[in-house]
């Protein structure tokens, strides 16, 4: 399914992120970070370590897979942590005394983020992928990737062949996967593009394919 949206419908909230806009005269709620570098085997301050996260989430795995425009296979998923781990810390920005803020809501909640190797291999050969990303974890068994890619990134890139718009101004792959306690999997490679239509601006998302949960 194309879920497309207006962007123009969105400007108060995108633009001049954490700053005073000049257009909208906005503050936009958002996230301050600060990142601290782990050890593998250090315990966070969310009280697990990358190498219990490693313990309980690093495994081959086996699951359906289905095609958004039609067919069915299985993908086999590698998943291993990586040494590089970073605690992060988010706390809600304050904005200036004489901001304008919207009634937006903004979640802070900090992670865990480390660096993974993920791996795709799927039974009818269309997808052959390993893939350099950052899990963000919350808890040492649920970890969640999710990366903006591009077509060359993949050894079959006629599987998006159906999804290119000649009209859009950007457009590219994206993967999301989420890794769950008892080897739950949840993932889908989706398209997103963005273009003009006149004076609007529109953005739309297709899920390319679904697997696991």
């Amino acid at each position: 399914m194309t879920r497309t949206l207006p962007l123009l419908s969105l400007l108060p909230l995108v633009l001049a992120c954490g700053e005073k806009d000049a257009v909208s005269d906005y503050w936009t709620p958002r996230c301050e970070e600060t990142r601290t570098a782990l050890a593998f085997d250090e315990v966070s301050p969310l009280g697990f370590s990358a190498e219990e996260a490693a313990v309980a989430l690093s495994s081959l795995h086996t699951v359906d897979l289905l095609w958004a425009r039609g067919g069915a296979t299985t993908v086999d998923i590698e998943l291993a942590l990586t040494s590089a781990v970073e605690f992060v810390d988010l706390e809600e920005e304050t904005p200036p005394e004489d901001a304008t803020v919207p009634d937006i809501a903004v979640v802070c909640e900090d992670y865990v983020a480390v660096s993974v190797t993920l791996g795709l291999k799927s039974a009818d050969g269309l997808l052959d992928e390993d893939f350099a990303l950052s899990m963000s974890l919350s808890q040492a068994d649920l970890g969640a990737v999710w990366a903006a890619l591009e077509v060359a990134d993949f050894s079959k890139p006629e599987i998006f062949d159906d999804f290119l718009d000649a009209e859009a101004t950007v457009q590219h792959p994206t993967l999301d996967v989420v890794f769950g306690p008892a080897g739950s999997i949840d993932g889908e490679i989706g398209w997103q593009a963005e273009g003009e239509d006149g004076d609007t601006a529109w953005a739309s998302a297709d899920q390319v394919a679904s697997f696991g949960g």
